[in-house]
């Protein structure tokens, strides 16, 4: 549907734009390529940019030099003004900047951090609800035990103790899986986008 617009418009340069970033999240990116590619040899051109130029960063962002690939489809969005392909340039620049954001977090310093502070790594994940709750799960399961204790029941206080152990190093193991489940999030968006 996108490759139907005639070719010598505007319209179907953002077309031609739209389809190569479909095609690259679905990891087609040699055929992006071709359609960028196919553009400029169909003699598509616009005063103020050369489609060649939106295939050279269209190949920064395939081969993940983000940063490039953002500051290249600025300069274009820039040339272009405000034009639907401007607009649309603008739009993946800011998409590349986007994937420059997106950190990478340590599953063993959220394992550390948990086992310094219960829920602390989940928070350093930014899975602040979850170490909230590790938190509170853990400290609560640490008072029932030292309760249990001044209670002098023998089995009580093997019970809760035993609760509060597991409760902390489950704390513990959740703060390692909270980062790699958030590093798993941020790689689909990162593979999504392309």
């Amino acid at each position: 549907a996108f490759l139907s617009v005639p070719d010598a418009t505007e319209l179907g340069g953002v077309a031609r734009l739209r389809c190569a970033q479909i095609l690259i999240r679905e990891s087609q990116i040699e055929r992006a390529r071709e359609v960028l590619a196919g553009w400029h040899s169909a003699g598509a051109t616009a005063d103020l940019v050369d489609f060649r130029d939106i295939l050279a960063a269209f190949t920064e962002m395939t081969d993940r030099r983000y940063d490039s690939a953002a500051s290249q489809f600025d300069a274009i969005a820039r040339r272009l003004g405000d034009t639907p392909l401007g607009r649309a340039c603008r739009e993946t620049a800011e998409s590349c900047r986007n994937v420059l954001m997106i950190p990478h977090i340590s599953p063993s310093r959220c394992m550390y951090a948990s086992a310094i502070v219960p829920g602390m790594g989940h928070y350093a994940a930014g899975r602040k609800p979850d170490g909230k709750v590790a938190f509170i799960t853990t400290v609560l399961a640490g008072i029932l035990a030292g309760q249990a204790r001044d209670t002098g029941d023998r089995t009580a206080v093997d019970l809760f103790t035993l609760y509060a152990a597991g409760c902390y190093l489950g704390n513990v193991y959740g703060g390692r899986r909270a980062a790699v489940v958030q590093n798993k999030v941020n790689e689909e968006s990162l593979a999504q986008f392309g």
